[in-house]
């Protein structure tokens, strides 16, 4: 076989290994593109955290207290610390009031 030849026979079967791996690259980099979604920061208002952790606690620790049971009072009395905490974190200041900290 001649130099041309396997010159051209290589060059041929480049032409789909070129298309294959570019193909691969673009598609890539759309999937990277979709993946990405916007980032939005979300901060739960006062009344989602009262609502959801705060007030939950509350009436466990009251259940608690009526069962005599203050084990699960001390536990559920140190969550309800976190949740406060959580809330202070999440909105140092509510209009013109701060939480303690």
């Amino acid at each position: 076989m001649s130099a041309w030849r396997r010159c051209t026979a290589l060059s041929l079967l480049a032409v789909p290994v070129v298309i294959v791996m570019a193909s691969g690259l673009v598609t890539t980099a759309k999937s990277q593109a979709a993946a990405a979604p916007p980032r939005v920061d979300y901060v739960p208002s006062v009344s989602d955290l009262m609502i959801g952790t705060i007030q939950p606690r509350h009436e466990r620790l009251w259940q608690a207290q009526q069962q005599h049971s203050w084990e699960f009072a001390a536990y559920e009395l140190h969550n309800l610390h976190g949740a406060f905490d959580r809330a202070a974190r999440a909105h140092p200041t509510l209009e013109i009031l701060r939480f303690p900290t």
